[in-house]
């Protein structure tokens, strides 16, 4: 249970903090004495800084999040927890204790977030959802669900505190392998390797189905090049089906020794007509 909630006055009707630097924990309404300083506005749950910290699941496209929900073991439509909608259709939010912060996750699909997972920011700073009875900017009014308002949060369960963690991790190793790619720069490559794996790539189609696709980028990282993510990229920009989310998470996910050696590269090489 809630030990302490920390809120945000946001003026009536808007999404907008009434003060600055809304997201610091010392802006915050937190100790009830302070309430008082809510009266006449609306107001938003600052996650990070409640005792424990809670987390909004906001679900942008319902129809889009469920079956990727249900798919991890998570049904947000029988979910025992505080339930609330802004009156917005195909939208809810859900919220959940959890034992420390976490970063806020966004998962995309077909261009757009579907849902999101927050807490913090980047930074360490709060993230925030504006709570019922508050004035969505639509005119609609923020509702509780089946009257489960604040005192009935519950913790996340554990499958999407699982998926929530291993996206952060995924995230922060792809950003580790763009900031060694962007360092290694200053150190030379072998030109007659890199001009080996490039002539080969140009016997493979970068069209290919995915699971070629996916050897052939294993492949390139297999060889021992500084700027094996690079070429890498370049091959697979060439490609019409090119998705960058997509690459992020193939270059994330190569393990070295992971059964893909160099010889993929030139096996499939040789079947596109390379007589090297």
């Amino acid at each position: 249970m809630i030990d302490s909630l920390a809120l945000i006055p946001i003026r009536a009707g808007t999404k907008k903090p009434v003060l600055p630097s809304w997201n610091l924990e010392e802006n915050c309404v937190i100790n009830h004495i302070d309430y008082c300083n809510l009266t006449g506005h609306d107001v938003a749950i600052a996650h990070a800084y409640c005792k424990p910290p809670t987390c909004c699941l906001d679900i942008d496209n319902v129809r889009a999040s469920l079956p990727f929900l249900k798919a991890l073991g998570f049904d947000p439509e029988t979910a025992e927890t505080t339930t609330y909608r802004s009156g917005r259709p195909n939208s809810v939010k859900l919220l959940f204790l959890l034992d420390e912060p976490l970063e806020t996750h966004q998962e995309m699909a077909f261009g757009s977030v579907i849902h999101e997972l927050r807490c913090s920011n980047a930074n360490g700073t709060t993230a925030a959802d504006v709570i019922p009875p508050s004035l969505h900017p639509s005119g609609t009014v923020y509702a509780y669900d089946n009257d489960l308002d604040l005192t009935a949060i519950k913790p996340l369960p554990r499958v999407l505190l699982q998926y929530w963690r291993e996206r952060i991790a995924d995230k922060k190793t792809a950003k580790q392998a763009t900031t060694l790619t962007s360092k290694s720069r200053y150190v030379m490559d072998s030109p007659r390797e890199v001009a080996l794996i490039r002539g080969k790539l140009d016997y493979i189609s970068p069209d290919c189905d995915r699971e070629t696709w996916l050897k052939v980028v294993f492949s390139i990282l297999a060889h021992d090049i500084n700027d094996s993510i690079v070429i890498a990229e370049e091959w697979s920009c060439a490609s019409s089906k090119f998705n960058r989310r997509d690459f992020d998470a193939a270059v994330s996910s190569y393990r070295p020794n992971g059964g893909i050696g160099i010889g993929t590269l030139h096996y499939y090489a040789v079947q596109g007509g390379y007589l090297g």
